[in-house]
């Protein structure tokens, strides 16, 4: 989320700095969609294991993925 901030700062991404962007962005990096998508459906404790997250993060991290292919 450092890094997040970091961007926005910078103008690298745009503002205002959000706090659920920010959670977005990092989960975004840590569970990159090329690695993610291909074993999203193994059990959620499993992912959190192999990713180094938190299990709740891994629903959050569904959820982040329905909703861009909602906006798509």
């Amino acid at each position: 989320m450092c890094v997040y901030a970091r961007d926005v700062l910078t103008g690298v991404l745009p503002g205002p700095y959000g706090q659920q962007a920010a959670e977005r962005y990092a989960r975004e990096a840590l569970m990159p969609d090329e690695q993610f998508l291909p074993v999203a459906a193994d059990p959620p404790a499993e992912l959190a294991a192999r990713f180094n997250v938190p299990v709740e993060q891994i629903d959050a991290r569904l959820v982040d993925l329905a909703a861009r292919l909602i906006d798509a």
